[in-house]
């Protein structure tokens, strides 16, 4: 018996000898896969939010020549956007998608998008939150909070959607207006007449249908992706706000990785911005195209030029109070030094 497994082992030994530098070669040949992270999106694949993260992954993959994976689960089946926030910042997701307005709650930097009337579209936006005085701001906010800003985007302008038609009941005072839990928003909503209802943004639709809400505020691409559309006809074009979203990491994962991965990260961020604008551009344009088409009607916005300076002058007293008068003044010099 120990003959015939001394034998055994020496054709083992030999075949070892034979395979083993085949499959050596065959893993030199492949890219293995040196880091897998998680992306948590908050939309669909098709929408705006889903576009970026599909861009990210294969700009990831292409600077890195495969070796940093990153899988998108989209449609927010990772929990909402603040459950996503806490999730990162321990480590359980790698990587997520937000709008500013999600996460206010969470890192009130993301304040500074909410100063209504303040941007004159999306470009003009894009070009404050670029600059190195507001990103650091946003930045420093967010890592209190346990997150590392990667990017930021714009989805579109927000505008108000309303169920019955502008002017039908007199003043907007006293109606019903979905909205964030964003003490910022909810302020702005206030002042400009209607009374702030606190809605996840996965329920706004549900909560126009049964007519807990009678208004609410989304980019045209929001405005349909949500179904909102279906039940809301009228569409102001107030242009209030923009739609900014952030690319975060968790400070906790982002830390244990290389420097290398880090900066394959940080450059695939910024090369997809562009083309992301580009598309929630284009989206946008689309979509209140097809809606116009099916009979949405968008309308002049009647907010008088008192409601206008009272929900400016809302969104910047609060802003001063939790971020600082500097902050605040920072903002508004930087908004009107880059129009």
């Amino acid at each position: 018996m120990k003959r015939i497994f001394a034998r055994f082992a020496a054709a083992l030994a030999v075949l070892s000898c034979c395979v083993l530098p085949f499959a050596s070669a065959a893993a030199e040949e492949r890219d293995p896969v040196a880091v897998s992270l998680s992306l948590a999106c908050p939309g669909p694949a098709e929408s705006v939010a889903g576009v970026w993260a599909r861009m990210f992954a294969e700009k990831t993959a292409e600077l890195s020549n495969g070796t940093v994976l990153v899988t998108v689960f989209a449609d927010g089946v990772l929990g909402t956007d603040p459950e996503v926030a806490r999730a990162c910042r321990y480590g359980s997701v790698d990587l997520m998608i937000a709008r500013t307005t999600e996460i206010a709650g969470v890192a009130e930097g993301c304040m500074l998008a909410d100063v209504p009337f303040l941007f004159r579209d999306t470009a003009h936006a894009g070009r404050v939150f670029a600059d190195a005085r507001i990103r650091s701001v946003l930045a420093e906010s967010l890592l209190e909070s346990g997150l590392v800003l990667l990017s930021t985007t714009e989805w579109g302008m927000e505008n108000i959607g309303l169920t019955n038609p502008p002017g039908s009941e007199g003043t907007p005072e006293g109606v019903p207006a979905a909205s964030a839990a964003d003490p910022c928003r909810q302020a702005v909503l206030t002042a400009l007449g209607y009374r702030p209802v606190v809605t996840e943004i996965s329920d706004v639709c549900l909560a126009v249908r049964q007519h807990a809400v009678l208004a609410q505020e989304s980019t045209p691409e929001m405005f349909y992706r949500l179904g909102i559309y279906e039940t809301q006809k009228y569409l102001t074009d107030s242009r209030h706000f923009v739609s900014v979203g952030t690319l975060c990491a968790g400070s906790t994962g982002w830390e244990s990785l290389s420097e290398e991965t880090r900066a394959c990260l940080l450059r695939a961020a910024a090369e997809t911005e562009d083309a992301v604008n580009a598309a929630a551009e284009a989206e946008n344009e689309r979509l209140l195209r097809a809606m116009r088409s099916v009979g949405i009607r968008v309308t002049e916005a009647e907010i008088s030029d008192e409601r206008r300076n009272a929900a400016a002058e809302a969104a910047t007293a609060l802003i001063a109070e939790r971020l600082g008068t500097e902050t605040a003044e920072l903002l508004l010099a930087v908004a009107d030094e880059l129009k």
